[in-house]
């Protein structure tokens, strides 16, 4: 089932996704599931953005719907937002791409109040400390 729905997400089709989810799932997908689908959506994503942070955010907005689908709890928000903290670190943390992104998909809906606060509190490190270092203050403000 997973190739199948990597295969939707490669033709880039969003209302395409949302059919095959609706036809494919009864409840709601694994959490197994869920990580391993958000996590190759936002790598494509990411590649159709052509890594322009403007088009990667439109990315998101676009499939906004298609990532609520899986991003069921704050538990897999929380691990949604360690797999872009992931992405920004290889990218060497193009300038505003992580503040960019925490904003956008706070007002999507893809991240909550507490897997924000989860992913603040979660265990240190030097790529951590630096994704912290690229949010605004003021939206970190909110989370304190």
């Amino acid at each position: 089932m997973l190739q199948e729905a990597y295969a939707l997400i490669d033709k880039g089709d969003a209302k395409a996704i949302m059919r095959w989810a609706d036809d494919s799932f009864s409840d709601d997908a694994d959490a197994e599931f869920s990580q391993s689908f958000t996590t190759y959506l936002l790598k494509k994503n990411h590649e159709q953005s052509g890594g322009d942070t403007n088009k990667l955010m439109r990315q998101l907005e676009d499939f906004a719907n298609v990532y609520k689908l899986f991003l069921k709890g704050s538990a897999l928000k929380t691990k949604f937002l360690y797999q872009f903290q992931h992405l920004c670190a290889s990218l060497d943390f193009p300038s505003g791409m992580m503040d960019r992104f925490v904003d956008t998909s706070y007002e999507a809906g893809l991240l909550d109040m507490e897997s924000v606060r989860v992913w603040l509190r979660g265990p240190e490190s030097a790529e951590k400390t630096k994704a912290i270092s690229e949010i605004s203050p003021d939206f970190l403000r909110d989370f304190e």
